[in-house]
């Protein structure tokens, strides 16, 4: 979410100072996004030093406490606004290509490895064309509510099998 907010372009009203850029972000459009990590081209014995690493980079940038919260998939790291969480994921990758190949949703298909921009071709359309493909195939049980969030953030969803002419528009539900 947070990474992704910065390839996404700003409505002409937000980029008008430092301050409404910063509001735009906190507040308006993105106030409960995280920072994801991913580790990649690690044994398990360097992933646990890592994690380690990263905890006390926050712990010590922050000048609140911090709380950690560990869960089967993810090590997260909290503190108060507006500081970011920050979520580590334990699964380990062999590369940010097998990263990015296993996002269910186009957009977030993207990330920074402290040096570079990556991204997937599914992440390049979608933030070229706006919108997020619905692909049945990488439906996870959040998918729907996924779809649903970044929609909020100003990316359509695309459904190609949709024939509009089979819809009545006069059919609202209830």
């Amino acid at each position: 979410g947070s990474f992704l907010a910065r390839l996404t372009p700003l409505l002409e009203g937000n980029t008008v100072s430092k301050c409404a850029i910063r509001k735009y972000y906190h507040s308006n459009a993105y106030p409960t996004s995280d920072v994801d990590l991913f580790l990649w081209n690690m044994a398990p014995d360097q992933a646990e030093v890592k994690i380690k690493e990263i905890y006390e980079a926050v712990r010590d940038s922050v000048p609140w406490d911090v709380t950690c919260i560990r869960t089967k998939h993810t090590v997260s790291i909290h503190s108060q606004y507006p500081h970011r969480s920050v979520q580590i994921v334990l699964r380990l990758y062999q590369s940010p290509a097998e990263i990015l190949a296993g996002f269910d949703i186009d957009a977030p298909c993207c990330a920074y490895d402290g040096n570079r921009v990556w991204a997937n071709p599914r992440a390049v359309v979608a933030l070229m064309r706006q919108c997020n493909t619905v692909e049945m195939t990488r439906r996870s049980p959040s998918y729907e509510v996924r779809l649903a969030k970044y929609s909020q953030r100003s990316l359509e969803i695309y459904v190609p099998a949709l024939e509009r002419s089979n819809i009545d528009p006069t059919v609202r539900p209830s």
